[in-house]
């Protein structure tokens, strides 16, 4: 039965993708519709498997303790738990570490590494999503290129605060609304003047 469940499911992945490349060539006008209805149903199944987790895990702990026996087998299975537990985690900051020191991610030094005489790029682009399954429209411009700031999603846009470029850091807080085909930009109080430098 578990062999065969196995490969219903290899089936089902296998169908999937190739259900998939067929909508995206042959049907390019009716394929985002298409998605976002297909879309309905992976969130129904997903949302259906997180409702089962919790009293799942529950469940298997008070069954699995209840069947311990003794106190000192508890503490040999917390202590083994806490083991694997604290490695994992170990494991998964380490290798963060070292891919983050690796690939650099957005560092934006497009020529060349810092150290090999690269020039970090600023961007000012903004990119708008107008519906969720709709196409990324592009061609609005920041006042200005910046980074490192503060960015909050509101009901009347998205909210941004602070930042920096090559030269200075900015104070400057602005709502960025899409209101009718365009972007808005909404000016507020700026953020106080720090006393240092961070």
């Amino acid at each position: 039965m578990s062999n065969r469940f196995t490969q219903y499911i290899l089936i089902a992945m296998v169908l999937g993708i190739v259900m998939g490349t067929l909508i995206f060539n042959y049907m390019p006008d009716s394929r985002v519709e298409l998605a976002g209805d297909i879309n309905l149903i992976a969130m129904l199944f997903l949302r259906l498997i997180k409702m089962i987790i919790a009293p799942l895990v529950f469940a298997t702990l008070v069954g699995g303790i209840a069947h311990m026996g003794s106190g000192a087998k508890l503490g040999r299975i917390f202590a083994k738990t806490m083991g694997w537990f604290v490695s994992a985690s170990f494991v998964s900051l380490l290798l963060g570490l070292v891919m983050v020191n690796l690939l650099q991610p957005g560092a934006n030094f497009p020529g060349a590494m810092p150290w090999e005489g690269g020039q970090k790029v600023w961007h000012d682009s903004i990119f708008v999503l107008p519906k969720p399954q709709g196409r990324w429209l592009t061609g609005f411009k920041l006042p200005h290129p910046i980074a490192y700031g503060v960015c909050a999603s509101a009901p009347e846009g998205v909210l941004c605060a602070g930042g920096s470029d090559a030269h200075q850091d900015f104070r400057e807080v602005f709502l960025l609304s899409w209101k009718n085909g365009k972007i808005e930009i909404r000016n507020f109080p700026p953020l106080p003047q720090m006393p240092i430098r961070l």
